[in-house]
């Protein structure tokens, strides 16, 4: 029972790390002279990238970019 604590504990600082590293970035994003990429609402297939999909290469950019986004992660 004892160890189990551990464990958990170890999940729940884990999930801090991941959620402060994530203020820090949107911090960061918001504050910059960059635009934001808009984030949709609306899932895909209800229309929630409605605006980049209808462009005669938008579903292609869209498929490079999350191709190459989940490129440069580590596998799990």
């Amino acid at each position: 029972m004892l160890w189990g604590l551990f464990g958990r504990e170890r999940w729940a600082a884990r999930g801090r790390c991941y959620r402060a590293e994530h203020s820090r970035w949107l911090t960061a994003a918001m504050q910059g002279r960059r635009a934001c990429v808009r984030i949709p609402t609306r899932r895909w297939d209800e229309g929630g990238f409605s605006p980049m999909t209808s462009r005669p290469e938008g579903r292609a950019r869209a498929d490079l970019w999350w191709m190459l986004a989940l490129d440069r992660t580590d596998p799990v």
